[in-house]
């Protein structure tokens, strides 16, 4: 019977984009993902309440709304719920009227979302460059300097509208760690910056409107593992977390879901 790492040696490793990665990825690169409840992941026994006005808890359709930032978000959650097949850029336009209500992107702290923000990647000694769908970057002083790095990526899943496209786990993972390298390669320019050793970089996948929330440790042993294509010995566990909620396939259309999603979200504002 073969040892665990005979078993990984049987998987390709490939140069590829982020966005190209899947399941077997995972595997080749000794990364696994392991689900927690709520208590566990955030670390609380009780969700803290959504930081949101009581409207858009109450609001069942943008029409109901009875104030712009409820009208705004929720006609974000419709456009989300009907958007065509060829059309992906929902994802963007209804994560930055997420993340301004919630207060995950704001002045006070520097933070601002992009989308479809392009990273680069080093796969199997090649460089690859691929879009996050959205992504929080925060602008910091160092020494009188500023530096903008990545605080959390969004990365939507596209099965639902687009029969070829891969589970979007493997691919957020993939963008945490060319993440954690970009934010390392600014770190090590900016003069008294300290680059790190490890860091758990937050990530986020949705589908439709329907989030999992991951913690994603990344070392630059990881990082020089795919860089070079080589197995590394040290396992990488991803600790996630899929919102209880009472009707998962209709995400935050749904009046019940909606406020313990955003809960989950007010409890995942630690990470960044």
């Amino acid at each position: 019977m073969m040892g665990n790492l005979d078993v990984a040696q049987l998987y390709e490793r490939s140069s590829k984009s982020a966005n190209d990665w899947n399941d077997f990825d995972l595997i080749a690169y000794n990364i696994q993902i392991v689900y927690q409840d709520s208590a566990t992941f955030f670390g609380v026994q009780d969700l803290p309440p959504p930081g949101v006005d009581d409207d858009i808890l109450n609001a069942q359709e943008f029409t109901d709304a009875q104030h712009e930032e409820t009208f705004q978000l929720l006609h974000a959650v419709y456009v989300a719920r009907e958007a065509p097949s060829d059309d992906k850029s929902f994802i963007g336009d209804f994560a930055a009227h997420l993340f301004r209500v919630l207060r995950y992107t704001n002045m006070a702290a520097g933070r601002f979302l992009r989308t479809m923000k392009t990273l680069y990647f080093s796969s199997c000694g090649e460089e690859r460059d691929m879009e996050i769908d959205a992504c929080i970057m925060e602008d910091i002083e160092l020494n009188g300097r500023e530096i903008v790095l990545f605080s959390l990526l969004i990365q939507g899943d596209k099965r639902d509208v687009d029969g070829g496209a891969l589970e979007p786990e493997p691919q957020l993972i993939a963008h945490a760690i060319a993440a954690f390298n970009i934010n390392n390669d600014a770190l090590i320019h900016h003069p008294g910056a300290n680059p790190f050793n490890s860091k758990i970089i937050p990530g986020i996948t949705m589908t439709g409107t329907m989030p999992t929330f991951y913690k994603i440790p990344v070392t630059c042993d990881l990082v020089h593992a795919v860089h070079l294509g080589i197995y590394p010995p040290q396992k990488t566990v991803v600790f996630a977390h899929s919102p209880d909620v009472p009707r998962y396939g209709l995400g935050m259309t749904h009046l019940g879901n909606r406020g313990i999603i955003l809960s989950c979200y007010e409890a995942f504002k630690q990470f960044i």
